[in-house]
């Protein structure tokens, strides 16, 4: 039974045509969830080696170690393709929306324009009781703490850097999706040559 035990643990591919034979019983412990107890497995001989009836199921089900490996193109496009649906999943999401460029450009140069968007939010659901509030962002904040922080981080600095360009107007946004009015290519009067006579003295 020793032989059997020191052969049980190594795996043995089954071909086709295998012939085995059924040369007695053996006790195999079982690890995991079942460890300490024991189950009984029919001990066949193959090729000059004891295998169990456990290993040789095994060795049926599993498929060669190549079987799954996939291919660097394979992996590549994979990556692709879920690299492409999740742009495309935050590009639409309007959950954490915030105010638009033009719009915060508006805020900074008319008060009124900004305390009319802020007029419009409950200051018992801000955070911070909308005390701490970042105007290039459009961002409220719990404390100065963290306001200050904001103000030091890349983000913030990104937005400032954004609203240095002049925002985008209504017309420019309409003529970029094609919505405007086309009139054709300017002609311009093509005036006609003049004949002018002139007297050659003899």
């Amino acid at each position: 039974m020793s032989q059997a035990s020191s052969c049980a643990c190594t795996a043995i591919p089954f071909g086709p045509g295998a012939t085995l034979r059924a040369r007695g019983h053996i006790f195999i412990p079982r690890l995991g969830v079942d460890s300490g107890k024991e189950h009984i497995s029919t001990l066949f001989e193959y090729n000059g080696n004891f295998v169990s009836g456990d290993q040789i199921n095994k060795s049926l089900r599993s498929p060669p170690p190549h079987a799954h490996r996939a291919t660097p193109a394979r992996i590549s496009s994979h990556k692709a393709a879920i690299m492409g649906v999740e742009n495309k999943k935050t590009r639409t999401k309007t959950r954490r929306h915030t105010r638009d460029l033009d719009q915060i450009k508006s805020d900074m140069l008319s008060s009124k324009h900004l305390s009319q968007y802020q007029a419009t939010k409950a200051t018992e659901d801000l955070p911070g009781l909308g005390e701490f509030y970042c105007v290039e962002c459009a961002k409220w904040f719990e404390g100065e703490n963290s306001q200050r922080t904001h103000l030091k981080g890349k983000n913030h600095k990104r937005r400032v850097k954004a609203l240095k360009d002049e925002p985008y107007s209504q017309k420019e946004a309409e003529a970029a999706v094609g919505l405007r009015t086309d009139n054709g290519p300017l002609r311009t009067s093509v005036s006609k040559p003049q004949t002018i006579e002139v007297e050659m003295a003899t």
